[in-house]
């Protein structure tokens, strides 16, 4: 019975060694706020067209070490644009917990798609975000041709 116990005991011990990956980080983001203001004050569910939106995420638990969050913004149901395509985007660099916010003015009414990826200083991944905002309004005009031919003869 004792040799089953122990040999059981290296099995385990072997196996947790062979690649059994375990994550203590306590790193992670809130979900994002959309405001017309930078602080966060007056959380939208809406826009309007040429008008900044702010994204608002709460990054907490930043261990020591350099982390990121990247932003990106992409077209999500906007009429003559491929949903995924994208808008922008933006990273910055952490170093501990802090509210963290990014700017975007939509051109055209529609639903676009905002995320934000908390990474480690190796890459790896730790938390994402996302959340929609739907922007109203018009596309602005196209601007009319001009026509500097005053005197009706064409240029040759």
């Amino acid at each position: 019975m004792k040799k089953t116990t122990l040999l059981l005991g290296v099995l385990v011990l072997a196996f947790a060694s062979m690649g059994f990956e375990c994550s203590v980080t306590t790193a992670n983001l809130s979900d994002i706020k959309i405001a017309s203001d930078k602080e966060g004050k007056s959380v939208v569910s809406s826009a309007d067209v040429g008008k900044p939106v702010f994204c608002i995420v709460e990054a907490t638990g930043i261990p020591s070490g350099k982390h990121k969050v990247a932003w990106k913004v992409t077209f999500d149901n906007v009429a003559g644009k491929n949903k995924g395509d994208k808008v922008g985007e933006q990273s910055m660099d952490i170093t501990q917990s802090s509210q963290l916010w990014t700017e975007f003015t939509a051109a055209l009414p529609g639903d676009y798609k905002v995320e934000a990826t908390l990474t480690d200083e190796g890459g790896k991944t730790i938390a994402t975000k996302s959340s929609t905002i739907k922007v109203t309004g018009s596309a602005p005009a196209a601007p009319a041709a001009k026509n500097d031919d005053k005197d009706g003869d064409e240029d040759k």
